[in-house]
């Protein structure tokens, strides 16, 4: 009997003391992510997937077969895509969240704002390249061995001028 009561005792005590959780604030919001933009390469190689933050900055992760455990991380990325020979991964950088609600907060024109930046990750030279004041880009359908980018009005191509040689004879 004397046993029944101790056990009973017991499992009141951590039936009432051992559920003290944390209550969830309007901070917890903040912190979740959700994982949206997935995409699978053609072969099943190359998988990416964009995880998104309530507030901040986006990350997207690159995953190869051949080191699956250390993916590529990139930081304000936004729209990937892969290439169908899974040669390169395409992506918008947005602006960092921060500076867009300052400038959001300050009243400035839209027009002042910098440009987003199309990036291109060479998945078999891990090399990035940026193409700055891009409106989009279009990758090419099976098979193709092409990408559009879209540029801004606002971007110039410059043009070097070859300055003409004096001929002294």
């Amino acid at each position: 009997m004397r046993i029944l009561l101790l056990l009973t005792i017991i499992f009141l005590f951590f039936s009432l003391f051992g559920q003290t959780k944390k209550k969830i604030d309007v901070d917890a919001y903040y912190k979740w992510k959700t994982i949206s933009s997935t995409s699978i390469s053609s072969k099943g190689n190359v998988v990416i997937y964009k995880e998104n933050s309530y507030r901040g900055n986006d990350t997207l992760f690159i995953h190869q077969k051949t080191d699956w455990h250390n993916p590529v991380i990139i930081g304000k990325a936004d729209k990937p895509n892969i290439d169908y020979h899974e040669r390169f991964v395409a992506y918008h950088l947005k602006n960092d969240y921060d500076s867009v609600r300052q400038l959001k907060l300050d009243d400035v024109d839209k027009k002042k704002w910098a440009k987003d930046t199309v990036a291109i990750l060479d998945l078999k030279k891990d090399t990035i390249y940026n193409f700055e004041k891009s409106n989009s880009f279009s990758l090419a359908e099976e098979g193709g061995n092409w990408i559009l980018i879209e540029r801004d009005e606002s971007f110039e191509l410059k043009k070097e001028e070859k300055k003409k040689k004096k001929c002294f004879l």
